[in-house]
């Protein structure tokens, strides 16, 4: 009959126990540690558990290989043959190595950890899935993760142990200086080295003679056997030559000391680089490389002329290793992240006291650092390293990267190409999805000297990352390969994570349009892949002009994105893609009208190609449209001098000639969003930078709160009666109520409602508490009608900063003004230094529809739900009196809104 049973991963002895060892759940070899490279992996023989390696540098492939006899399957937590892997593995006997470990487990990887096996007099199997393999009592499980231990639930880390392969800075400065010494005392290392070998083969001579005098001795059992007496005189002789190696040895190894010593400066510095590389990788998993590559790049740099090497020639290499970090590492960053790297290898503030930093310190010194800036794409690709790929990370709005790829192709083309056409010598591009990479006819693309794509490989799998690579190693040492050819994998990190194999052997670039500033823009809209491509074929200089004004429209939009609430009340995702579309539809209708005005541009262009459904924002768009083609008034406008070119009546040529001319501008200025905003948008920005560099420097757990499934909108089973049948306020916050005793959440909400039934009638509310707060706007709007008798048509409701409290009104607590500030005397709305202010004694009112006030203009007040905090909801307008015009004050980002904490909201956009 079958039995169940148990099955620890590993041998162990009954008497062992890692318990104790293992209360830190790491074993870690911090600066202090003088242990080796090998120590932690002692553990992975002893420990009963199943391990998880902890491996944020890429290390443990190199000495797992080494450690582990026999044959290797590694494969990804996420691949699609995940359960054919392990099945594979264990009947076979092999070492499965799953990568990338993070929770939820899957069920087959959660079978393997904790196994029920059957046994039977034949063999043993065990369950995966719902299927039996059999098993190989010889197979290994390890697991593996670039993560820190704090990503893993308490319950998962007490079926593991934990084992952290990490290097401390002490052996990093070391690898650092064996490497130095390797480049610039070759002459030492190789004799080093050269004796090294002599020792080992005197060593295994002594031994042999050793073995043969103990067997002459056993055969003859003389102590005075002539071959005996003879043999050992040869091993005194082998003795004193060793002892003079040794010596020798000694003299080298006391020089490379020496120079050690002499140079330390220079591993000193490799160190801080490579810290503030690893530190870096930990903002995004796509910025992870292994060790072993940091330290080749410190090799590429730290060579210098023997006969000029002394301690003057430090400040040199220094300078050459900086430049080849930035070479490799810098230039694989996103731009802002490219800062922190600057910042964190700048040492203007040492890493140890940048967690005790004070932000307004940090803000001093990060603000007035100096980035390199980079070389255009161009360069970066045709003078890229031959032998290497070329890795694009793209950002989501990177898009017209690819086009451009295609356009660099063409104009540094090979004049043998047969792909040449009639118009000169052009090289095409093949496009090939990732997925068809390895099946693909790579050979036709060498023969034909055409430049290949990899689309979308951050969908690949550990598994097929390593056949990728290899292919690409064969089709870049092909005796077929042309100098001019590139092959580039493409990469979207913001949908998915690749592993950082794929990296470690390539060039990176990183393409992130998002910093795209406004000249280099307008420069990339007028290139022969651009959307303005049209501006030759336009009859007239007028609709050349506002064609131009419709791209600088499009690089306002995208600026105000940028914003949040304080652009747009909520998301807008515009992209390339849009300018496209809007240039399409601008060239299909407007050159059949000579001097199209803006209403006209915004009925069949802006409004199509940049459609929303927020009718608030919809106004907003409007009204940046209307600044940038017609201007809003004189205090506005002035932002806008010197980004018109003067001449429209030039070819498309002359005009790019001119736009390399056009002065830079501070490109924040074209959002039309007030100075106080983008002043603060820029504090929450370093106070996000330096929350981020303080979190992974002191690698702080953060707690979450795990909260219920909330509804997705406000539902009750059964009608609430408040008695009379009237509606009220009360009758609205009656429902709200039932809604969260029928589900149970937001407790503090429920005793809030409760404290305002007990003191009704309600004067005063957050209006955040509540789901429906149209509910109330619209009660208080129908109470009014029915105390006149009148129709609900001539009625409104609208918010007012000031005046007495009536009893058709409702005061609202937490309202804040963004973009503006209030007089308080008068209450008239003006410029503010501040992005947003507390407003006091703001109500809402029902009233007869009257005519308005010139002075008085309108500013919406936007509610955001807690069961939807995506979406800021227009509850009703608010009016202010103001010696300037409502599209000023709508360009300007200004609203009222409320939401719950919405100071904590405001500082962390």
């Amino acid at each position: 009959m079958p039995t169940l049973q148990k099955h620890l991963n590993w041998p162990t002895e009954d008497t062992f126990n890692l318990r104790s060892m293992l209360q830190h759940n790491s074993i870690l070899l911090d600066a202090s540690s003088s242990s080796s490279d090998d120590d932690p992996y002692v553990i992975l023989e002893l420990t009963s558990q199943t391990p998880l390696i902890i491996d944020s540098q890429g290390e443990s492939s190199r000495i797992l290989r080494r450690l582990i006899p026999g044959t290797i399957i590694t494969t990804d937590m996420h691949s699609g043959t995940l359960s054919t892997d392990i099945a594979s593995t264990i009947g076979n006997g092999h070492t499965l190595i799953v990568d990338n470990l993070c929770e939820p487990l899957p069920l087959c990887l959660m079978q393997l950890m904790c196994p029920k096996f059957i046994t039977d007099s034949q063999q043993t199997s065990i369950q995966i899935e719902s299927r039996l393999f059999p098993y190989n009592s010889h197979s290994r499980l390890i697991l593996r993760t670039e993560k820190p231990s704090s990503s893993f639930s308490k319950l998962l880390l007490q079926h593991l142990c934990v084992i952290n392969v990490a290097v401390g800075e002490h052996i990093v400065r070391d690898k650092l200086m064996n490497i130095f010494v390797l480049v610039n005392a070759f002459p030492l290392t190789q004799k080093m080295d050269q004796l090294l070998i002599e020792k080992t083969n005197l060593m295994r001579q002594t031994d042999t003679m050793e073995d043969q005098i103990l067997e002459n001795l056993v055969k003859s059992k003389d102590l005075d056997d002539d071959r005996c007496v003879d043999m050992l005189v040869e091993i005194r002789g082998l003795a004193a030559t060793m002892k003079e190696k040794d010596a020798e040895s000694e003299v080298i190894r006391a020089q490379l000391d020496e120079l050690k010593e002499k140079f330390i400066k220079i591993g000193i510095y490799g160190t801080k680089l490579i810290n503030a590389s690893l530190n870096v990788a930990k903002l995004s998993s796509f910025y992870k490389r292994t060790l072993k590559f940091y330290l080749d790049v410190f090799q590429m740099s730290v060579a210098m002329p023997s006969e000029t090497l002394d301690e003057s020639c430090i400040g040199e290499i220094k300078k050459n290793v900086l430049k080849m970090f930035r070479f490799k590492v810098s230039r694989s960053l996103f731009a802002e992240h490219r800062r922190v790297f600057e910042f964190l290898v700048s040492g203007v503030i040492p890493l140890k006291e940048l967690p005790t930093t004070s932000e307004s310190v940090f803000a001093k010194y990060f603000t007035n650092l100096h980035t390199e800036r980079t070389i255009n794409l161009r360069d970066q690709i045709i003078y890229a390293e031959l032998t290497m790929p070329i890795v694009l990370l793209l950002s989501s709005q990177s898009d017209y990267v690819i086009r451009t790829l295609f356009s660099i192709a063409e104009f540094t083309g090979s004049t043998t190409s047969p792909a040449s056409t009639g118009h000169g010598r052009r090289r095409s591009v093949q496009l090939v999805s990732s997925e068809d990479f390895l099946e693909s006819d790579w050979m036709q693309v060498l023969e034909n000297d055409q430049w290949l794509i990899v689309l979308n490989c951050e969908t690949l799998d550990a598994g097929k990352l390593n056949e990728v690579n290899k292919l690409a190693k064969t089709i870049l040492a092909s005796d077929v390969r042309k100098s001019s050819f590139r092959l580039f994998f493409v990469v979207y990190p913001d949908k998915e994570l690749a592993s950082h194999s794929l990296f470690d052997s390539s060039t990176v670039i990183t393409v992130d349009d998002s910093k795209l500033p406004f000249t280099a823009f307008i420069n990339y809209c007028y290139s022969s892949l651009g959307p303005s491509r049209v501006h030759s074929t336009l009859q007239t200089s007028y609709l050349r002009k506002q064609l131009f004004k419709l791209c600088c429209f499009h690089f306002a939009i995208f600026q105000r994105t940028q914003f949040g609430i304080f652009g747009f009340a909520n998301p807008l995702n515009v992209s390339l893609s849009n300018l496209e579309c809007a240039v399409k539809l601008f060239e299909g209708t407007m050159p059949s009208t000579p001097t199209p005005n803006f209403d006209a541009i915004w009925r069949s262009v802006i409004d199509i190609a940049y459609s929303t459904s927020d009718l608030s924002d919809r106004k907003v768009m409007q009204t940046l449209g209307q600044w940038v083609f017609e201007g809003v008034n004189k205090f506005d406008d002035r932002a806008l001098d010197g980004i018109w070119p003067k001449d429209f009546n030039q070819s498309l040529g002359m005009f790019k000639m001119g736009l390399t001319e056009m002065k830079d501008i501070n490109d924040w200025i074209l959002s039309g969003l007030g100075k106080c905003v983008i002043d603060e948008l820029q504090k929450v920005e370093l106070r996000k930078t330096h929350q981020s560099i303080v979190s992974f420097l002191t690698e702080s757990e953060v707690s979450t709160k795990k909260t219920g499934i909330l509804p997705t909108e406000m539902l009750i089973t059964k009608t609430v009666s408040t008695g009379d049948g009237k509606a009220s306020i009360e009758q609205c916050l009656c429902h709200e109520l039932q809604f969260l005793e029928e589900n149970g959440i937001f407790l503090e909400r429920k005793t809030y409602i409760q404290n305002l039934l007990k003191n009704s009638p309600i004067r005063e509310i957050a209006l955040y508490f509540v789901e429906r707060p149209e509910a109330i706007v619209e009660t208080l709007r129908f109470s009014y009608a029915r105390s006149l008798r009148t129709g609900l048509e001539e009625v409104e409701t609208v918010g007012i900063v000031r005046g007495a409290m009536s009893n058709d009104a409702i005061k609202l607590v937490d309202v804040y003004l963004l973009g503006a500030g209030l007089k308080p005397e008068s209450h008239i709305l003006v410029d503010s230094n501040h992005a947003f202010s507390r407003i006091e004694g703001l109500q809402i009112v029902a009233r007869r529809k009257a005519a308005r006030s010139p002075a008085v203009i309108l500013v919406p007040l936007l509610y955001k739900s807690k069961l939807d905090s995506t979406t800021w909801r227009h509850i009703v307008n608010v009016e202010v009196e103001s010696q300037l015009p409502e599209s000023h004050w709508l360009l300007h980002g200004v609203k009222f809104i409320t939401c719950e904490d919405c100071v904590k909201f405001l500082t962390a956009k």
